[in-house]
């Protein structure tokens, strides 16, 4: 999820505005980040199953996928999504979170 926000430096500090979209719960700024070590990925179809099911839940703001490490990195914001929803994303898609 990205944001911008226009404001007249003349009139408000950027960090100002900041801290307003915080507190009015415009954006949630606290997003986590989780490595995943995942076994049974071996191609493209495996890596992009993979990031569709991770991807399609709420809360999730990035998905990279490595064949290479058999790893999926996730961005993520806690308050919307938990770890296990996203081990059981991948784990429904066959694969297997260590």
């Amino acid at each position: 999820m990205k944001a911008i926000a226009s404001f007249k430096s003349s009139q408000m500090e950027a960090n100002a505005v900041a801290d307003t979209i915080v507190i009015k719960g415009g954006i949630d700024m606290a997003l986590e980040f989780i490595k995943l070590d995942v076994e049974g990925m071996s191609c493209s179809h495996c890596e992009n199953a993979v990031k569709k099911a991770v991807g399609a839940l709420t809360g999730v703001d990035k998905v990279d996928v490595s064949l290479q490490e058999n790893t999926v990195s996730v961005e993520f914001d806690p308050g919307k999504v938990t770890v296990i929803q996203i081990k059981e994303a991948i784990d429904d898609q066959g694969y297997e979170v260590k």
